[in-house]
């Protein structure tokens, strides 16, 4: 009767796909951020590209104060959200670098099974080998004693 083939390390190979699911999903996240900050990025961008390009007609000294400091925290605030990018990409490098990770550990099992897998099938198929071997000796004993 074939045994069947049970991988002793398969609840660390479920939790290590566990953490490769969390992984991804963590990664997905800290993707979407720095998408949106992206996003963020251009709006503000466009917004000062619509300031500077606004007419300038006769206005007084306070409007024009005003509109230089206004601009001036425009690309205060760009600054400021380019650095976050970059703090967002740098969270997100380290997601993936840690999704490679786990990912090698997933398959570092997943290979370790494989191999287990193959060891129980050469064994089952040695063990049929052995079984039909002693069959037909047996037949050829039977044949032998039926001949004497």
């Amino acid at each position: 009767m074939a045994k069947n083939f049970k991988f002793r390390l398969e609840p660390v190979l479920r939790l290590r796909s566990h953490k490769v699911e969390e992984s991804k999903r963590e990664l997905r996240n800290a993707a979407n951020k720095r998408r949106r900050k992206e996003e963020e990025i251009e709006e503000k961008e466009n917004y000062l590209d619509k300031i500077l390009k606004a007419e300038a007609g006769p206005t007084k000294a306070s409007e024009l104060q005003a509109g230089h400091f206004h601009k001036t925290r425009v690309r205060d605030e760009l600054k400021i959200l380019g650095k976050e990018k970059l703090k967002l990409i740098e969270i997100e490098t380290e997601k993936r670098d840690r999704l490679n990770d786990v990912i090698k550990d997933e398959k570092i099992l997943i290979k370790l099974k494989e191999k287990q897998l193959q060891a129980h099938q050469y064994e089952l198929e040695r063990e049929d080998v052995i079984r039909l071997d002693e069959i037909a000796r047996n037949i050829s004993q039977n044949v032998d004693l039926l001949n004497i």
